[in-house]
């Protein structure tokens, strides 16, 4: 499945218009069934920043709408290709989302699905800790037992931790936040629960097994493991 994507670049730091737009309510590979609603949108002011005045303003961030359908791993690339960190859209409040939405109904009213770069949530301090930093990935068992020794030597007292695993909008499959492969899995017998409904989409590691992984949700406090690539 593929979407359009918006994109994000941080900054130092509208107009009203009636749209009418159309809302899906079929499911992703269902029949779309069109309902037409009406919103009056507070259209965010240009970016102020040289070289990206097609750029919208959205609180501290300058967003813009790219129409080229990608699926979330593709979009997230394209967005760190477009601007100095550049990401996904991460959306902070009900303002912002409005926003959002005047922006991407401008641009493609017919089809105004777009990606969301959820893992902004608790990306944030790996980037700054390190060049191209990301919440670790775990890609075979001797890398999760070389990632298990180091969470055991630094807080063997408190060793759960979030990896950089996520659930994909429900859709039963998980990813990885810094775009590598999903191709290894150290779950705790039972888990992850409830794939498709359960709210726990974040992945973590030594919850009620050591070593093995749970699927909690994302917005719980934990430590956490940032990882970059050894360029040397």
């Amino acid at each position: 499945m593929k979407f359009v994507s918006l994109i994000v670049m941080m900054s130092l730091l509208g107009t009203k218009m009636a749209l009418t737009f159309h809302r899906s309510t079929g499911g992703d590979d269902a029949p779309v069934y069109l309902q037409e609603e009406t919103a009056e949108c507070d259209m965010p002011k240009a970016c102020d920043l040289k070289n990206y005045e097609d750029w919208y303003r959205l609180g501290s961030y300058c967003i813009k709408y790219f129409k080229a359908a990608l699926n979330f791993t593709e979009a997230e690339t394209q967005c760190r290709s477009a601007a100095p960190g550049g990401h996904l859209v991460s959306v902070h409040n009900c303002q912002a989302n409005d926003n959002l939405l005047c922006v991407v109904m401008k641009n493609n009213a017919k089809n105004p699905r777009i990606w969301l770069g959820g893992f902004e949530l608790f990306q944030t301090q790996c980037r700054s800790a390190a060049p191209g930093g990301h919440l670790v990935s775990v890609h075979n068992s001797q890398a999760n037992a070389n990632l298990l020794c180091v969470v055991m030597k630094n807080n063997a007292k408190s060793p759960r931790i979030w990896l950089g695993g996520f659930e994909l909008f429900k859709s039963g499959k998980f990813v990885w936040t810094d775009g590598s492969s999903w191709n290894f899995e150290a779950w705790t017998p039972g888990e992850p629960i409830s794939r498709w409904t359960s709210r726990e989409d974040c992945v973590e590691m030594n919850w009620s097994k050591i070593g093995k992984w749970n699927d909690h949700t994302c917005f719980t406090k934990k430590s956490y493991v940032c990882s970059f690539k050894n360029r040397v």
